[in-house]
């Protein structure tokens, strides 16, 4: 099976949830012995689409287009990219499978191919939904954006419209959609959940994780992996810990970067958290391993549309309890193992009684191996991967 997939960016690159999902797929379709080409923009310097061979995936990456974002041109700008960029790399019907991680790469892929190769759209998350939060929480900028979401809308549809097959991590995304596109659901639609990899999964105890990365060895610790970004909550998070920090109860990690991390340093400097938040920008993967194994206990304080958790499911890999908000797809994957540690978005003093409560175990929790257990085998890598690729093989017959 030759299957292309196209992608918003390249997570070695510029790691996203969505990049992450889209690269992972890829590897493990390499893997399944199909050929497979990742096609996304460059976010690091230009590019002539030159390929790259990364774990048996053909990478091919293309200069992204110099439009504003307030120019009406910039979505078909961006489309026509795509589209060249799908044309250049070879014969666009020469694909079994497209499998698009985005609205722009979606339609590009149907003008490129005249739709005659079946397209999986996977959905991470309502591009208009996610928009219009954004945008109403960013201030007169924001603001000015908000004419734009007629076109998105206009251009999610369409590629809904244009896929053969519509694919989410969750039900909540499918629910989110069908309400604002009720004739996307008629179609085929395939929930396929992301997979942990088993190398998430503890190679060292707590001790020894603290002491490879330079933390307190005796001080409790608080860990949370986000975009600083407003949807992702940190804020909330940031003033939920502050009086536990204060008395030094615990530390608090933040782990990720974003537009708000200048804000939220300031902000736990006001609080007096100085020397108790430490912000650690992106780091490495096997630096973020041994953060979670050095935590005892994560944080997910998203304000809103959370259509999966990736980094929930690493926590669990190590046997973390988490404590987070119950908004979108959370709990669908935290409910049934951790349904007391769920908590209403911008709660911020109910995420404090929670971490003080697992802190000084006066919470019942399930243990450790009961979370791995739980986590390990809802998203076993062997039998996603097999749903996946059941699922390309189905329409490249």
């Amino acid at each position: 099976m030759r299957l292309l997939a196209i992608a918003e960016t390249f997570f070695p690159e510029y790691p996203t949830g969505l990049a992450r999902v889209a690269w992972d797929v890829c590897r493990a379709m390499a893997r399944q012995g199909h050929d497979v080409h990742l096609l996304c923009p460059a976010f690091l310097g230009s590019s002539d689409l030159e390929p790259q061979r990364v774990d048996d995936v053909q990478v091919w990456r293309f200069a992204q287009p110099r439009v504003s974002a307030f120019d009406p041109r910039n979505p078909s700008v961006r489309i026509a990219h795509y589209r060249a960029a799908i044309t250049a790399i070879s014969d666009p019907r020469s694909w079994d499978v497209v499998h698009g991680h985005g609205i722009y790469g979606v339609l590009a892929a149907a003008e490129a191919t005249d739709r005659h190769v079946p397209i999986v759209q996977t959905i991470h998350s309502p591009a208009y939904l996610e928009q219009l939060w954004n945008w109403t929480h960013e201030g007169l900028g924001g603001a000015l954006k908000l004419p734009g979401l007629a076109t998105i809308r206009r251009l999610e549809s369409a590629a809904l419209g244009a896929a053969s097959i519509c694919h989410s991590l969750s039900e909540y995304t499918r629910s989110r959609i069908e309400s604002l596109y009720p004739r996307a659901c008629e179609k085929p639609w395939i929930l396929i959940p992301h997979w942990i990899d088993r190398r998430w999964c503890r190679t060292t105890d707590q001790r020894a994780a603290r002491r490879v990365l330079g933390w307190r060895e005796e001080s409790p610790v608080v860990l949370t992996v986000r975009q600083l970004r407003p949807r992702y909550g940190v804020e909330c998070a940031v003033r939920g810990v502050s009086s536990l920090v204060r008395s030094r109860a615990c530390e608090f990690h933040v782990i990720g970067d974003g537009e708000s991390r200048l804000r939220l340093e300031r902000l736990a400097w006001e609080l007096g958290l100085a020397g108790g938040v430490s912000f650690h920008g992106r780091v490495p993967d096997d630096t973020l391993r041994l953060a979670y194994q050095a935590a005892d206990v994560f944080l997910l304080p998203s304000r809103a549309l959370e259509c999966f958790g990736v980094i929930a499911q690493e926590a669990m890999a190590v046997g973390l309890p988490l404590v987070a908000t119950c908004v979108g797809a959370i709990p669908e994957m935290l409910a049934p193992i951790m349904p007391q540690l769920l908590v209403p978005p911008g709660a911020d003093a109910r995420f404090g009684e929670l971490v003080a409560a697992v802190l000084q175990k006066s919470i019942e929790l399930p243990p450790p191996q009961a979370i791995i257990d739980y986590v390990t085998a809802r998203y076993a890598q062997p039998t996603l991967v097999a749903a996946y690729e059941r699922m390309f093989l189905s329409l490249a017959a």
